[in-house]
C-alpha cells in the first residue's frame, strides 16, 4: 500500500495552525509539513482542503456510495500533499441489505435508504443516527454532515493538554536522576516537557450519544413541528415523544469557533471566501433535517468555482 505520512488530527492539534500564522510552512518550525501546506495561509489551506475532502466525498455518492465514517482520523495526505479519504468499512451502497438492530421478523427492509444507524464516530455522526428512524435514512446527507463537522474543526478553539507520560510520574530515568540529583519540581520540568495540544469538536461527545444531542440542540434548537424536522417523525422515539425540552436554540454556533471570528478581520480573497463559508454556508450543512442540507455536488462546485 502507499504511505500517507501525514494525518487531519495531527495537522490540527499543531499549535500554529490558526489564522494568525500567514504562512504555515515557514513559521511553523516544522519542515516536515511543508509537502501538505505549500506556503498556503491559513485560508487558502483551508479552502483547498475543503475542495478535495469535497470532491472526493461527491466522488463516492456519483458512484453510488456512502461512506458514513468521515472524521479527522480518516483523512490522510501523501508525501505531495493530497488528500486521502481512507476506510470504507462501514460504507453504504445502493442496493446493499442491511438488518437493523430494531428490525422485526417479517418486517419489510427497504434497500433505497440505509438501515443500519450504529455508523459513524462521536462528534461527528449526524443527528438522524442518534435515533435509529424506523425507515432507514439519507446515508448521503449523514455524510454531508460529517463533512461540515470536519470542516467547524478548523475553526474550534486548540487547548493545551498534559501529556499523558508526565501525569503522576513517581519514578525517573538514569538521566534525569543525573541531571536533577533531587526529585525535580514541576517548574524545573517545565523546559523540557512537551506541550501538546487538543482541537475541539464543534459538538461534545465526550459523554454519549444522549448528551451529544443534547448538545446539538443547545446549539441548532429543538423544534416541536415536525414540519420542520420531518424525518424526526420516524425515530425511535418520534419528535412528539422525544425525552428532550423543545426549544430554540441556546448558543451560536460561531461561537463555537473563535478561528472564524480571527478570520473576518483578514482581507485576502481566500479569508473572504472561508468566512462566507463559514457565515452562509456552515449552516445549511448543519441542519438537523437532511433535506434541507446541499448535496456532495453542490459542496464541490461551490469550492471549485474562482
Amino acid at each position: 500500500m502507499p504511505l500517507y505520512p501525514y494525518s487531519l488530527p495531527d495537522l490540527l492539534n499543531q499549535a500554529w495552525m490558526s489564522p494568525s500564522t500567514f504562512n504555515l510552512s515557514a513559521q511553523s518550525g516544522d519542515s516536515r509539513w511543508a509537502p501538505v501546506l505549500d506556503n498556503h495561509s491559513f485560508s487558502s489551506f483551508v479552502h483547498s482542503f475543503a475542495r478535495q475532502l469535497a470532491e472526493a466525498m461527491s466522488y463516492l455518492h456519483q458512484e453510488h456510495v456512502a461512506h458514513r465514517d468521515i472524521k479527522p482520523a480518516n483523512i490522510l495526505f501523501d508525501n505531495r500533499g493530497l488528500l486521502k479519504l481512507i476506510d470504507l468499512g462501514v460504507a453504504w451502497e445502493e442496493g446493499m441489505k442491511e438488518t437493523p438492530s430494531f428490525h422485526q421478523t417479517g418486517q419489510q427492509v427497504r434497500t433505497t435508504c440505509a438501515q443500519i444507524s450504529e455508523v459513524g464516530t462521536g462528534a461527528f455522526r449526524a443527528p438522524e443516527l442518534l435515533f435509529a428512524p424506523q425507515h432507514g435514512y439519507d446515508a448521503y446527507k449523514a455524510d454531508v454532515w460529517s463533512w461540515g463537522t470536519v470542516m467547524a474543526s478548523f475553526f474550534t478553539s486548540l487547548n493545551e493538554v498534559e501529556a499523558e507520560e508526565y501525569l503522576g510520574r513517581s519514578n525517573f530515568t538514569s538521566w534525569e536522576r543525573e541531571l536533577f540529583p533531587e526529585r525535580p519540581s514541576e517548574a524545573s520540568l517545565e523546559h523540557w516537557r512537551p506541550r501538546t495540544y487538543e482541537r475541539s469538536t464543534l459538538f461534545d461527545s465526550s459523554r454519549g450519544d444522549i448528551a451529544l444531542a443534547c448538545d446539538v440542540f443547545k446549539v441548532l434548537g429543538l423544534p416541536s413541528d415536525v414540519a420542520c424536522w420531518p424525518e424526526a417523525a420516524f425515530f425511535q422515539p418520534p419528535l412528539a415523544q422525544f425525552p428532550f425540552v423543545h426549544q430554540p436554540a441556546k448558543e451560536s454556533m460561531f461561537e463555537r469557533l473563535p478561528n472564524w471570528h480571527a478570520l473576518t478581520k483578514e482581507e485576502s480573497a481566500p479569508a473572504k471566501r472561508m468566512s462566507v463559508f463559514v457565515k452562509k454556508w456552515l449552516p445549511r450543512i448543519l441542519s438537523l433535517s437532511a433535506s434541507q442540507r446541499p448535496t456532495a455536488a453542490e459542496l464541490y462546485a461551490a469550492f471549485s468555482s474562482p
